[in-house]
């Protein structure tokens, strides 16, 4: 695997360099950041998200079902003692023309995503197709 290296910029706002990669996290205004990008765990949530799309996109793309209208919606509940995100419910927008019959295969796949092992069976994770 590679480096993740992380440094402070200033205040509550860090930069992560991976490979050639960058990008910026920073908290809420409300949480005392200066709100100048997405904080750690939107991170950790956008992150299961694009894990949970690239498995559709490849599975997509195999079975010849199009990419055009794949769409995943968020949201996270955090909870306290300790402070942690509690739930994750995501809602699923698959191509026009993707057989309702193998949302159940998606499913499967999707456990298979190694950022859904990591965060389940510790955290409720809710998955609908819309």
């Amino acid at each position: 695997m590679d480096l993740i290296s992380i440094s402070q910029k200033e205040d509550t706002r860090f930069e992560t360099k991976v490979r050639r990669h960058h990008f910026i996290s920073d908290m809420s205004l409300t949480d005392g950041g200066s709100d100048a990008a997405p904080a750690p765990a939107e991170y950790l949530v956008a992150s299961l998200g694009n894990c949970i799309g690239m498995v559709i996109s490849s599975y997509c793309t195999a079975h010849n079902y199009g990419m055009e209208k794949i769409a995943i919606s968020m949201t996270y509940m955090l909870a306290d003692n300790p402070k942690r995100i509690q739930n994750i419910t995501i809602d699923i927008e698959l191509p026009e023309n993707f057989p309702s019959e193998k949302k159940k295969v998606i499913m499967n796949l999707i456990k298979c995503c190694p950022i859904y092992n990591s965060l389940h069976p510790g955290m409720e994770i809710d998955i609908e197709f819309e």
